[in-house]
């Protein structure tokens, strides 16, 4: 079995820089979101491959539920 030893990192996703915790916490955060939203009937079985309506659905599931801040109809 491998050795894997303790070392502090900060992740750097897009222009959002996490210490090492706050990126488990919000992975963890996320994968909760993500599996209630998969819960939901409509949202079974559905592929999530070029298919960007179900992750613009997804978006703002996880929006309402206050991982994502901001404007949502905000322009780029």
């Amino acid at each position: 079995m491998p050795h894997f030893t303790f070392q502090s990192y900060a992740w750097s996703l897009g222009t959002t820089s996490f210490r090492m915790a706050d990126f488990h916490r919000k992975v963890e955060e996320q994968l909760m979101i993500l599996n209630d939203f998969g819960a939901i009937p409509d949202n079974h079985e559905v592929p999530w491959g070029s298919n960007p309506e179900i992750q613009e659905k997804y978006y703002e599931f996880a929006y309402e539920r206050g991982f994502f801040t901001g404007d949502l109809n905000a322009d780029d």
